[in-house]
């Protein structure tokens, strides 16, 4: 009777694993599949900018500036069977210099073929020192694929310190959840 008992009390923690296990990955699998199918392009620039910040480029003398890439994910894949799961994408621009402004000129958004997705900006804004900005692609958005991409072009009126542009990835579906950032890399550098 004690051994019946024994193996009854260790067997329920298990069915009650498996059974955990399997309602997560059905969670993901619905919530993936419909995130896909109800897929509507939702690009948000997350600041507003104010008039003073716009910038006119006609005036503007440009002393140093870089192109900088930066490597997203719209999805990435899961189990043995390339399953997609939906991540929702921040593009951050921070201004490190402590003293000086900078001019973000552009933030494009690619897919995995190269195309132009989204373009952010219509026109450059001025970002203060230590300032920083975002832009943000929802985890129902996934036009970019796997290997998505930012295209961002800054300058500035005097020589500033670099800025950092990176990009945050996260995705949540039930009780699962994964995150990591991307590093941009600099293209060209502009000098005048």
């Amino acid at each position: 009777m004690f051994n019946t008992f024994l193996r009854i009390k260790l067997l329920i923690p298990s069915i009650l694993v498996v059974f955990l296990m399997s309602c997560n990955r059905d969670l993901l699998s619905n919530s993936t599949a419909s995130s896909t199918e109800e897929s509507e392009s939702t690009y948000i620039q997350i600041d507003e900018f104010s008039p003073e910040e716009i910038v006119d480029f006609d005036n503007l003398k440009v002393a140093v500036g870089q192109v900088i890439y930066v490597p997203v994910y719209s999805h990435i894949y899961y189990m043995n069977t390339r399953q997609i799961y939906n991540l929702a994408t921040t593009l951050s621009v921070r201004n490190t210099d402590q003293n000086r402004e900078i001019i973000i000129k552009t933030v494009n958004y690619y897919n995995t073929e190269g195309q132009l997705v989204q373009s952010y900006l219509e026109q450059g804004i001025r970002l203060s020192p230590l300032a920083s900005t975002d832009f943000f692609v929802e985890q129902s958005n996934s036009k970019g694929g796997a290997g998505a991409n930012f295209i961002v072009e800054w300058v500035a009126e005097e020589a500033v310190t670099e800025p950092i542009i990176e990009a945050v990835s996260i995705g949540t579906a039930g009780t699962q959840g994964i995150a990591f950032t991307s590093s941009g890399k600099v293209l060209k550098k502009v000098q005048e």
